[in-house]
Protein backbone atom coordinates (compact mmCIF):
# COMPACT_ATOMS: atom_id res chain seq x y z
CA UNK A 1 0.00 0.00 0.00
CA UNK A 2 2.82 2.36 0.85
CA UNK A 3 4.53 1.58 -2.44
CA UNK A 4 1.31 2.28 -4.32
CA UNK A 5 0.86 5.65 -2.55
CA UNK A 6 4.45 6.58 -3.22
CA UNK A 7 4.07 5.74 -6.94
CA UNK A 8 0.87 7.75 -7.13
CA UNK A 9 2.57 10.71 -5.49
CA UNK A 10 5.45 10.54 -7.97
CA UNK A 11 3.04 10.49 -10.92
CA UNK A 12 1.17 13.49 -9.53
CA UNK A 13 4.41 15.40 -9.01
CA UNK A 14 5.50 14.67 -12.58
CA UNK A 15 2.16 15.95 -13.90
CA UNK A 16 2.44 19.11 -11.79
CA UNK A 17 6.00 19.70 -12.97
CA UNK A 18 4.96 19.28 -16.60
CA UNK A 19 2.13 21.75 -16.16
CA UNK A 20 4.27 24.22 -14.25
CA UNK A 21 7.00 24.31 -16.90
CA UNK A 22 4.41 24.84 -19.62
CA UNK A 23 4.60 21.56 -21.44
CA UNK A 24 2.15 22.73 -24.06
CA UNK A 25 2.72 19.72 -26.25
CA UNK A 26 0.43 17.76 -23.91
CA UNK A 27 -2.41 20.18 -24.59
CA UNK A 28 -1.65 22.12 -27.75
CA UNK A 29 -1.16 19.31 -30.20
CA UNK A 30 -4.75 19.79 -31.32
CA UNK A 31 -4.76 23.61 -31.26
CA UNK A 32 -5.57 25.54 -34.42
CA UNK A 33 -4.75 29.18 -35.15
CA UNK A 34 -6.66 30.88 -37.98
CA UNK A 35 -7.09 34.17 -39.82
CA UNK A 36 -8.21 35.11 -43.32
CA UNK A 37 -6.91 37.14 -46.24
CA UNK A 38 -8.31 40.65 -45.99
CA UNK A 39 -8.55 43.93 -47.94
CA UNK A 40 -8.27 47.30 -46.17
CA UNK A 41 -8.42 50.95 -47.22
CA UNK A 42 -5.33 53.13 -47.43
CA UNK A 43 -5.54 55.94 -44.87
CA UNK A 44 -8.04 54.14 -42.63
CA UNK A 45 -7.28 52.15 -39.50
CA UNK A 46 -8.16 48.51 -40.19
CA UNK A 47 -8.37 45.47 -37.94
CA UNK A 48 -7.37 41.83 -38.28
CA UNK A 49 -8.64 39.03 -36.08
CA UNK A 50 -6.65 35.90 -35.24
CA UNK A 51 -8.46 33.07 -33.48
CA UNK A 52 -6.95 30.26 -31.43
CA UNK A 53 -9.09 27.18 -30.73
CA UNK A 54 -8.93 23.45 -30.36
CA UNK A 55 -9.68 21.42 -33.46
CA UNK A 56 -13.20 21.01 -32.15
CA UNK A 57 -13.63 24.78 -31.90
CA UNK A 58 -13.15 25.39 -28.17
CA UNK A 59 -11.54 28.86 -27.65
CA UNK A 60 -8.07 28.99 -26.09
CA UNK A 61 -7.73 32.08 -23.90
CA UNK A 62 -4.81 33.79 -22.11
CA UNK A 63 -2.27 32.61 -24.67
CA UNK A 64 0.42 34.79 -26.18
CA UNK A 65 0.49 35.31 -29.94
CA UNK A 66 3.27 36.90 -31.99
CA UNK A 67 2.89 38.22 -35.52
CA UNK A 68 5.46 38.63 -38.25
CA UNK A 69 4.92 40.45 -41.53
CA UNK A 70 6.87 40.57 -44.74
CA UNK A 71 7.56 43.73 -46.69
CA UNK A 72 10.21 43.92 -49.40
CA UNK A 73 11.06 40.22 -48.90
CA UNK A 74 12.05 40.82 -45.26
CA UNK A 75 10.18 39.31 -42.31
CA UNK A 76 9.79 41.71 -39.37
CA UNK A 77 8.04 41.66 -36.03
CA UNK A 78 4.66 43.36 -36.30
CA UNK A 79 3.82 46.23 -33.94
CA UNK A 80 0.24 47.42 -33.50
CA UNK A 81 0.24 51.06 -34.75
CA UNK A 82 -2.36 52.12 -32.15
CA UNK A 83 -1.13 50.34 -29.03
CA UNK A 84 2.54 49.75 -29.83
CA UNK A 85 2.23 46.13 -28.68
CA UNK A 86 4.24 43.34 -30.30
CA UNK A 87 2.83 40.44 -28.24
CA UNK A 88 -0.91 39.80 -28.07
CA UNK A 89 -2.94 37.71 -25.62
CA UNK A 90 -6.07 35.83 -26.66
CA UNK A 91 -9.31 36.87 -24.95
CA UNK A 92 -12.02 34.58 -23.59
CA UNK A 93 -13.14 33.91 -27.17
CA UNK A 94 -9.64 32.85 -28.13
CA UNK A 95 -9.24 35.98 -30.26
CA UNK A 96 -6.67 38.73 -30.65
CA UNK A 97 -7.63 41.87 -32.56
CA UNK A 98 -4.80 43.89 -34.04
CA UNK A 99 -4.96 47.23 -35.88
CA UNK A 100 -3.24 47.67 -39.24
CA UNK A 101 -2.54 50.82 -41.20
CA UNK A 102 -0.86 51.85 -44.45
CA UNK A 103 -0.41 55.06 -46.42
CA UNK A 104 0.03 53.30 -49.76
CA UNK A 105 -1.24 50.40 -51.81
CA UNK A 106 0.61 47.28 -50.76
CA UNK A 107 0.06 43.62 -49.90
CA UNK A 108 1.59 42.34 -46.69
CA UNK A 109 2.15 38.69 -45.84
CA UNK A 110 1.50 37.83 -42.19
CA UNK A 111 2.60 34.89 -40.06
CA UNK A 112 0.92 34.52 -36.67
CA UNK A 113 2.05 31.86 -34.18
CA UNK A 114 1.72 30.76 -30.55
CA UNK A 115 4.69 32.03 -28.56
CA UNK A 116 5.06 28.85 -26.50
CA UNK A 117 4.71 26.61 -29.53
CA UNK A 118 5.74 28.33 -32.78
CA UNK A 119 4.74 25.27 -34.77
CA UNK A 120 1.12 26.36 -34.24
CA UNK A 121 0.95 29.06 -36.88
CA UNK A 122 -1.09 30.49 -39.73
CA UNK A 123 -0.31 32.62 -42.74
CA UNK A 124 -2.56 35.20 -44.42
CA UNK A 125 -2.33 38.40 -46.43
CA UNK A 126 -3.62 41.94 -45.90
CA UNK A 127 -4.04 44.03 -49.03
CA UNK A 128 -4.35 47.81 -48.84
CA UNK A 129 -6.29 49.51 -51.63
CA UNK A 130 -6.26 53.28 -52.15
CA UNK A 131 -9.62 55.04 -51.79
CA UNK A 132 -11.18 57.05 -54.58
CA UNK A 133 -11.04 60.19 -52.36
CA UNK A 134 -8.79 61.43 -49.58
CA UNK A 135 -10.01 64.40 -47.52
CA UNK A 136 -7.73 66.46 -45.33
CA UNK A 137 -9.82 68.64 -43.00
CA UNK A 138 -8.00 71.59 -41.39
CA UNK A 139 -10.39 72.16 -38.48
CA UNK A 140 -9.54 75.50 -36.88
CA UNK A 141 -11.70 75.22 -33.78
CA UNK A 142 -9.40 77.17 -31.45
CA UNK A 143 -12.16 79.78 -31.05
CA UNK A 144 -15.87 79.97 -30.28
CA UNK A 145 -16.67 77.27 -32.87
CA UNK A 146 -15.08 74.43 -30.92
CA UNK A 147 -18.33 72.67 -30.01
CA UNK A 148 -19.44 72.80 -33.64
CA UNK A 149 -16.11 71.20 -34.53
CA UNK A 150 -16.71 68.34 -32.10
CA UNK A 151 -20.15 67.83 -33.63
CA UNK A 152 -18.67 67.71 -37.11
CA UNK A 153 -16.12 65.10 -36.02
CA UNK A 154 -19.11 62.96 -35.12
CA UNK A 155 -20.84 63.83 -38.37
CA UNK A 156 -17.80 62.74 -40.39
CA UNK A 157 -18.00 59.18 -39.08
CA UNK A 158 -18.66 56.75 -41.92
CA UNK A 159 -17.58 53.28 -43.01
CA UNK A 160 -17.43 54.12 -46.72
CA UNK A 161 -14.30 52.42 -48.08
CA UNK A 162 -14.29 54.81 -51.06
CA UNK A 163 -13.12 57.70 -48.90
CA UNK A 164 -10.49 58.30 -46.22
CA UNK A 165 -10.70 61.36 -43.95
CA UNK A 166 -7.82 62.81 -41.93
CA UNK A 167 -8.79 65.69 -39.65
CA UNK A 168 -6.43 68.06 -37.87
CA UNK A 169 -8.43 69.31 -34.90
CA UNK A 170 -7.15 72.50 -33.27
CA UNK A 171 -9.29 73.04 -30.18
CA UNK A 172 -9.41 75.68 -27.51
CA UNK A 173 -10.27 73.43 -24.53
CA UNK A 174 -9.90 69.99 -26.10
CA UNK A 175 -6.51 68.52 -27.06
CA UNK A 176 -5.13 69.31 -30.50
CA UNK A 177 -4.94 66.04 -32.41
CA UNK A 178 -4.96 64.29 -35.77
CA UNK A 179 -7.94 61.97 -36.28
CA UNK A 180 -8.20 59.11 -38.76
CA UNK A 181 -11.32 57.10 -39.51
CA UNK A 182 -11.19 53.35 -38.98
CA UNK A 183 -12.84 50.71 -41.14
CA UNK A 184 -16.00 50.87 -39.00
CA UNK A 185 -16.26 54.62 -39.47
CA UNK A 186 -15.14 55.63 -35.98
CA UNK A 187 -12.69 58.45 -35.28
CA UNK A 188 -9.30 57.36 -33.99
CA UNK A 189 -6.95 59.85 -32.37
CA UNK A 190 -3.70 58.83 -34.04
CA UNK A 191 -1.56 61.71 -32.90
CA UNK A 192 -1.88 64.28 -30.11
CA UNK A 193 0.16 67.48 -30.37
CA UNK A 194 2.33 68.23 -27.35
CA UNK A 195 2.12 71.95 -28.07
CA UNK A 196 -0.67 74.10 -29.46
CA UNK A 197 -1.32 73.41 -33.14
CA UNK A 198 -1.38 76.89 -34.65
CA UNK A 199 -4.00 76.36 -37.35
CA UNK A 200 -3.71 80.05 -38.30
CA UNK A 201 -0.12 79.54 -39.44
CA UNK A 202 0.10 79.07 -43.23
CA UNK A 203 3.45 77.29 -42.84
CA UNK A 204 1.85 74.64 -40.62
CA UNK A 205 -0.94 74.15 -43.13
CA UNK A 206 1.60 73.73 -45.93
CA UNK A 207 3.68 71.30 -43.86
CA UNK A 208 0.78 68.98 -43.13
CA UNK A 209 -0.61 69.19 -46.65
CA UNK A 210 2.74 67.94 -47.88
CA UNK A 211 2.80 65.13 -45.32
CA UNK A 212 -0.76 63.92 -45.90
CA UNK A 213 -1.25 64.37 -49.63
CA UNK A 214 2.36 63.48 -50.34
CA UNK A 215 2.27 60.23 -48.39
CA UNK A 216 -1.30 58.88 -48.51
CA UNK A 217 -2.39 57.48 -51.84
CA UNK A 218 -5.80 58.14 -53.39
CA UNK A 219 -7.30 58.80 -56.82
CA UNK A 220 -8.55 62.29 -55.85
CA UNK A 221 -7.72 64.72 -53.05
CA UNK A 222 -9.74 67.40 -51.26
CA UNK A 223 -8.67 70.02 -48.75
CA UNK A 224 -11.34 71.49 -46.48
CA UNK A 225 -10.61 74.62 -44.48
CA UNK A 226 -13.01 74.68 -41.54
CA UNK A 227 -13.51 77.85 -39.50
CA UNK A 228 -14.80 81.39 -39.54
CA UNK A 229 -14.31 83.23 -42.82
CA UNK A 230 -14.47 86.82 -44.02
CA UNK A 231 -13.59 86.65 -47.74
CA UNK A 232 -10.57 88.96 -47.99
CA UNK A 233 -11.83 91.51 -45.43
CA UNK A 234 -9.15 92.32 -42.86
CA UNK A 235 -6.24 90.92 -44.86
CA UNK A 236 -4.05 93.99 -44.45
CA UNK A 237 -4.28 94.17 -40.66
CA UNK A 238 -1.14 93.66 -38.59
CA UNK A 239 -1.07 90.66 -36.29
CA UNK A 240 2.06 91.75 -34.45
CA UNK A 241 0.31 92.99 -31.32
CA UNK A 242 -3.42 92.36 -31.44
CA UNK A 243 -5.33 89.47 -32.91
CA UNK A 244 -7.22 90.80 -35.94
CA UNK A 245 -9.31 88.48 -38.09
CA UNK A 246 -8.22 87.98 -41.67
CA UNK A 247 -9.72 85.74 -44.34
CA UNK A 248 -9.93 82.28 -42.75
CA UNK A 249 -8.44 79.91 -40.14
CA UNK A 250 -8.66 82.01 -36.95
CA UNK A 251 -6.61 80.66 -34.05
CA UNK A 252 -7.43 82.41 -30.76
CA UNK A 253 -4.56 80.92 -28.76
CA UNK A 254 -1.85 82.10 -31.13
CA UNK A 255 -3.74 85.18 -32.33
CA UNK A 256 -3.17 84.32 -35.97
CA UNK A 257 -5.13 83.63 -39.14
CA UNK A 258 -4.56 83.07 -42.84
CA UNK A 259 -5.13 85.75 -45.46
CA UNK A 260 -6.22 85.01 -49.01
CA UNK A 261 -2.76 85.97 -50.29
CA UNK A 262 -1.16 83.60 -47.75
CA UNK A 263 -3.52 80.82 -48.80
CA UNK A 264 -2.49 81.38 -52.41
CA UNK A 265 1.17 81.18 -51.39
CA UNK A 266 0.50 77.90 -49.57
CA UNK A 267 -1.10 76.36 -52.65
CA UNK A 268 1.67 77.70 -54.88
CA UNK A 269 4.37 76.30 -52.59
CA UNK A 270 2.70 72.90 -52.25
CA UNK A 271 4.53 70.33 -54.42
CA UNK A 272 2.56 67.13 -53.80
CA UNK A 273 -0.08 65.42 -55.95
CA UNK A 274 -2.78 67.65 -57.38
CA UNK A 275 -5.46 68.93 -55.01
CA UNK A 276 -8.67 68.51 -56.97
CA UNK A 277 -11.12 70.25 -54.67
CA UNK A 278 -10.83 73.03 -52.10
CA UNK A 279 -13.79 73.33 -49.75
CA UNK A 280 -14.06 76.33 -47.47
CA UNK A 281 -16.50 75.54 -44.68
CA UNK A 282 -16.50 79.19 -43.63
CA UNK A 283 -18.42 82.41 -44.20
CA UNK A 284 -18.22 84.66 -47.28
CA UNK A 285 -15.49 82.81 -49.20
CA UNK A 286 -17.55 82.65 -52.41
CA UNK A 287 -16.01 85.94 -53.53
CA UNK A 288 -14.71 86.71 -57.01
CA UNK A 289 -11.66 88.30 -55.40
CA UNK A 290 -10.94 85.07 -53.49
CA UNK A 291 -11.52 82.90 -56.56
CA UNK A 292 -9.22 85.08 -58.65
CA UNK A 293 -6.50 84.74 -56.01
CA UNK A 294 -6.71 80.94 -56.18
CA UNK A 295 -7.13 80.46 -59.94
CA UNK A 296 -4.95 77.80 -61.48
CA UNK A 297 -4.20 76.17 -58.12
CA UNK A 298 -7.16 73.78 -57.70
CA UNK A 299 -9.75 72.39 -60.10
CA UNK A 300 -12.89 73.27 -58.15
CA UNK A 301 -13.79 75.34 -55.11
CA UNK A 302 -16.86 74.83 -52.91
CA UNK A 303 -17.76 77.95 -50.93
CA UNK A 304 -20.58 80.20 -49.76
CA UNK A 305 -21.09 83.86 -50.64
CA UNK A 306 -23.33 84.31 -47.60
CA UNK A 307 -22.45 83.71 -43.99
CA UNK A 308 -22.42 80.00 -43.09
CA UNK A 309 -24.45 78.79 -40.07
CA UNK A 310 -22.47 77.41 -37.13
CA UNK A 311 -23.27 73.82 -38.12
CA UNK A 312 -21.43 74.41 -41.41
CA UNK A 313 -21.26 71.63 -43.98
CA UNK A 314 -23.38 68.53 -43.63
CA UNK A 315 -20.63 65.90 -43.62
CA UNK A 316 -23.03 63.06 -44.31
CA UNK A 317 -21.97 63.57 -47.94
CA UNK A 318 -18.83 61.55 -47.15
CA UNK A 319 -20.90 58.40 -46.92
CA UNK A 320 -22.36 59.02 -50.40
CA UNK A 321 -19.06 59.10 -52.32
CA UNK A 322 -18.72 56.21 -54.76
CA UNK A 323 -15.76 54.50 -56.36
CA UNK A 324 -16.36 56.40 -59.63
CA UNK A 325 -17.10 59.92 -58.34
CA UNK A 326 -14.97 62.63 -59.92
CA UNK A 327 -14.39 66.14 -58.56
CA UNK A 328 -17.62 67.67 -59.82
CA UNK A 329 -19.61 64.68 -58.52
CA UNK A 330 -18.22 65.22 -55.02
CA UNK A 331 -18.75 68.98 -55.19
CA UNK A 332 -22.39 68.41 -56.09
CA UNK A 333 -22.81 65.97 -53.20
CA UNK A 334 -21.41 68.54 -50.75
CA UNK A 335 -23.94 71.09 -52.00
CA UNK A 336 -26.83 68.60 -51.99
CA UNK A 337 -26.11 67.57 -48.39
CA UNK A 338 -25.94 71.25 -47.39
CA UNK A 339 -29.27 71.88 -49.12
CA UNK A 340 -30.85 68.89 -47.41
CA UNK A 341 -29.69 70.09 -44.00
CA UNK A 342 -30.81 73.73 -44.23
CA UNK A 343 -33.57 73.88 -46.83
CA UNK A 344 -36.84 75.06 -45.31
CA UNK A 345 -35.22 76.85 -42.35
CA UNK A 346 -37.09 80.14 -42.71
CA UNK A 347 -34.95 82.13 -40.27
CA UNK A 348 -31.72 81.18 -42.05
CA UNK A 349 -33.24 81.68 -45.49
CA UNK A 350 -34.27 85.21 -44.53
CA UNK A 351 -30.60 85.96 -43.78
CA UNK A 352 -29.42 84.13 -46.88
CA UNK A 353 -27.92 80.70 -47.56
CA UNK A 354 -25.69 79.60 -50.38
CA UNK A 355 -23.17 76.98 -51.33
CA UNK A 356 -21.78 76.63 -54.83
CA UNK A 357 -19.26 74.66 -56.83
CA UNK A 358 -16.92 76.93 -58.82
CA UNK A 359 -15.06 75.70 -61.89
CA UNK A 360 -11.73 77.44 -61.43
CA UNK A 361 -10.84 77.14 -65.12
CA UNK A 362 -13.54 79.75 -65.82
CA UNK A 363 -12.28 82.42 -63.40
CA UNK A 364 -9.90 84.02 -65.89
CA UNK A 365 -12.53 84.62 -68.56
CA UNK A 366 -15.05 85.98 -66.03
CA UNK A 367 -12.59 88.41 -64.50
CA UNK A 368 -11.38 89.57 -67.92
CA UNK A 369 -14.79 91.07 -68.58
CA UNK A 370 -15.02 92.45 -65.06
CA UNK A 371 -11.80 94.33 -65.74
CA UNK A 372 -13.05 95.53 -69.15
CA UNK A 373 -16.32 96.66 -67.58
CA UNK A 374 -14.52 98.51 -64.80
CA UNK A 375 -12.21 100.23 -67.27
CA UNK A 376 -15.08 101.28 -69.54
CA UNK A 377 -17.13 102.67 -66.66
CA UNK A 378 -14.10 104.57 -65.41
CA UNK A 379 -13.62 106.17 -68.83
CA UNK A 380 -17.25 107.23 -69.33
CA UNK A 381 -18.20 108.02 -65.72
CA UNK A 382 -20.35 111.11 -65.32
CA UNK A 383 -23.05 112.39 -63.00
CA UNK A 384 -25.79 110.65 -64.97
CA UNK A 385 -24.14 107.22 -64.71
CA UNK A 386 -23.37 107.84 -61.03
CA UNK A 387 -27.01 108.60 -60.42
CA UNK A 388 -28.14 105.56 -62.41
CA UNK A 389 -25.97 103.17 -60.42
CA UNK A 390 -27.12 104.68 -57.12
CA UNK A 391 -30.72 104.31 -58.24
CA UNK A 392 -30.50 100.55 -58.87
CA UNK A 393 -28.06 99.81 -56.05
CA UNK A 394 -30.93 99.05 -53.68
CA UNK A 395 -31.91 96.14 -55.93
CA UNK A 396 -28.56 94.37 -55.48
CA UNK A 397 -28.35 91.28 -53.27
CA UNK A 398 -25.99 92.11 -50.40
CA UNK A 399 -23.86 89.32 -48.91
CA UNK A 400 -21.99 91.30 -46.28
CA UNK A 401 -22.64 94.54 -44.38
CA UNK A 402 -20.31 96.60 -42.23
CA UNK A 403 -21.98 97.62 -38.98
CA UNK A 404 -20.68 100.84 -37.45
CA UNK A 405 -20.70 101.88 -33.79
CA UNK A 406 -24.20 103.30 -34.20
CA UNK A 407 -25.50 99.95 -35.51
CA UNK A 408 -25.89 101.36 -39.00
CA UNK A 409 -25.35 98.74 -41.71
CA UNK A 410 -23.38 99.58 -44.86
CA UNK A 411 -23.24 97.17 -47.83
CA UNK A 412 -19.76 95.90 -48.68
CA UNK A 413 -20.04 92.69 -50.75
CA UNK A 414 -22.83 92.42 -53.32
CA UNK A 415 -23.95 89.92 -55.93
CA UNK A 416 -21.85 90.09 -59.10
CA UNK A 417 -24.58 88.67 -61.33
CA UNK A 418 -27.09 91.26 -60.08
CA UNK A 419 -24.56 94.01 -60.67
CA UNK A 420 -23.83 92.95 -64.25
CA UNK A 421 -27.50 92.43 -65.08
CA UNK A 422 -28.57 95.87 -63.82
CA UNK A 423 -25.66 97.60 -65.55
CA UNK A 424 -26.61 95.96 -68.83
CA UNK A 425 -30.23 96.96 -68.28
CA UNK A 426 -29.85 100.57 -67.20
CA UNK A 427 -26.53 101.98 -68.50
CA UNK A 428 -26.91 103.15 -72.08
CA UNK A 429 -23.49 102.26 -73.46
CA UNK A 430 -22.93 99.40 -75.90
CA UNK A 431 -19.54 98.43 -74.47
CA UNK A 432 -20.86 98.40 -70.89
CA UNK A 433 -23.82 96.32 -72.00
CA UNK A 434 -21.62 93.86 -73.90
CA UNK A 435 -19.14 93.40 -71.07
CA UNK A 436 -21.92 93.07 -68.50
CA UNK A 437 -23.64 90.44 -70.64
CA UNK A 438 -20.38 88.52 -71.05
CA UNK A 439 -19.94 88.48 -67.25
CA UNK A 440 -23.39 86.94 -66.83
CA UNK A 441 -22.69 84.34 -69.49
CA UNK A 442 -19.34 83.35 -68.00
CA UNK A 443 -20.86 83.18 -64.52
CA UNK A 444 -23.07 80.42 -65.91
CA UNK A 445 -19.89 78.47 -66.61
CA UNK A 446 -18.04 79.50 -63.46
CA UNK A 447 -20.85 78.45 -61.08
CA UNK A 448 -21.46 74.86 -62.15
CA UNK A 449 -23.70 73.83 -59.24
CA UNK A 450 -25.46 75.84 -56.55
CA UNK A 451 -27.86 76.09 -53.68
CA UNK A 452 -28.96 79.62 -52.86
CA UNK A 453 -31.90 80.97 -50.88
CA UNK A 454 -32.82 84.40 -49.58
CA UNK A 455 -36.36 85.33 -48.72
CA UNK A 456 -37.76 87.78 -51.25
CA UNK A 457 -34.81 87.42 -53.63
CA UNK A 458 -34.16 85.45 -56.80
CA UNK A 459 -30.44 84.76 -57.00
CA UNK A 460 -28.54 82.94 -59.73
CA UNK A 461 -24.85 82.02 -59.82
CA UNK A 462 -23.94 83.38 -56.37
CA UNK A 463 -20.58 85.18 -56.36
CA UNK A 464 -19.83 88.32 -54.36
CA UNK A 465 -17.84 91.37 -55.45
CA UNK A 466 -16.63 94.40 -53.52
CA UNK A 467 -19.04 97.27 -54.32
CA UNK A 468 -19.64 99.64 -51.39
CA UNK A 469 -21.90 102.62 -52.02
CA UNK A 470 -19.98 105.37 -50.25
CA UNK A 471 -16.42 106.62 -50.17
CA UNK A 472 -15.84 106.07 -46.46
CA UNK A 473 -16.55 102.34 -46.75
CA UNK A 474 -14.34 102.10 -49.84
CA UNK A 475 -11.49 103.85 -48.07
CA UNK A 476 -11.84 101.70 -44.93
CA UNK A 477 -11.18 98.56 -47.00
CA UNK A 478 -8.75 99.80 -49.63
CA UNK A 479 -5.70 98.52 -47.73
CA UNK A 480 -7.24 95.04 -47.51
CA UNK A 481 -8.19 95.20 -51.17
CA UNK A 482 -4.64 96.15 -52.09
CA UNK A 483 -3.32 92.81 -50.78
CA UNK A 484 -5.16 90.99 -53.58
CA UNK A 485 -4.14 90.11 -57.12
CA UNK A 486 -7.58 91.41 -58.05
CA UNK A 487 -6.27 94.95 -57.47
CA UNK A 488 -4.48 94.65 -60.82
CA UNK A 489 -7.86 94.60 -62.55
CA UNK A 490 -9.88 97.75 -63.16
CA UNK A 491 -12.81 97.29 -60.82
CA UNK A 492 -11.46 99.59 -58.13
CA UNK A 493 -10.90 102.27 -60.80
CA UNK A 494 -14.63 102.12 -61.50
CA UNK A 495 -15.45 102.25 -57.77
CA UNK A 496 -13.34 105.33 -57.20
CA UNK A 497 -14.74 107.16 -60.22
CA UNK A 498 -18.30 106.28 -59.21
CA UNK A 499 -17.97 107.10 -55.51
CA UNK A 500 -16.02 110.32 -56.11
Amino acid sequence: MKRFSRALLIVCLIILILISVGCTDLYSSNWVIKSTDQTKTVGRVGYIEIKLTTQSGVPISDTQIKIMYKEDSQWESFKDPLTGKETFVTDKNGTVTVSVFSSKEITWQFNAYVVDNPSIKTEFTVRFVKPNWLFMVWMCADNNLENYGLNDLEEMKNANANVSVITFFDGRKNPDAAYFLDEFGEQKKIYTFDQDLNSGDPDKLLEWMGSIFGEYESSYRALILWDHGSAWVGDSKSLSATYTPKAICYDDTSGSSISVAELREVLESYTGPEINLLGMDACLMGSIEVLYELKGLVDYVVASSFSVPGDGYNYSFLNQITSTDDTLDVGEKIVDAYRQYYDGNSSLESEGLSLAVYDMSKVESTTLYISLLGSRLFNIMNSSIRSTIHSFYQDLTVYYYLKDQNNVYYPVLVDLNDCAYLMELYINDSDVQNYARQIQEYLEELVVYEYVEKTGRTISNPVSIFTPKNTNIFNSYINDYSTLLFKNLKWDDFLQSWLN
